[in-house]
């Protein structure tokens, strides 16, 4: 199968709760959510993953992985960033990208939990 970035995975490794090719792009759409964005970097079509979004790194051309970033009254649900541990919005795409990436990885995306300021908890699907 073809990846939206041109990369190419056997079908039985796209959302199978591990990441086998680089930065996860074959679990990047499953369970009819998104796992991080896709843009364009260099003219290409580049994926991001989720703990790659708001990290204050840009890594889209038109700096799409770094807006909606900024905290302010009206969003309610936010995540401590893994990599900086600065609070972050929680949006669709990112679903909670405070959940450590090794256990991500090892134990599944499904029914992980992770705090969130303000809610109890945020399950990831």
């Amino acid at each position: 199968i073809v990846l939206p970035s041109g990369k190419q995975v056997e079908e039985s490794k796209v959302c199978n709760d591990f990441c086998d090719i680089w930065i996860c792009e074959d679990e990047a759409f499953c369970n009819g959510y998104n796992y991080g964005i896709y843009c364009t970097r260099g003219g290409k079509i580049f994926y991001v993953p989720q703990e790659k979004i708001c990290d204050s790194v840009e890594h889209c051309d038109d700096k799409e992985d770094e807006k909606n970033c900024t905290i302010n009254g009206k969003i309610k649900t936010l995540c401590k960033h893994e990599k900086g541990g600065h609070l972050v919005p929680v949006h669709n795409f990112t679903r909670c990208a405070a959940v450590d990436k090794s256990d991500y990885i090892s134990s599944g995306r499904k029914n992980k939990y992770c705090k969130i300021k303000n809610v109890a908890s945020y399950q990831t699907s």
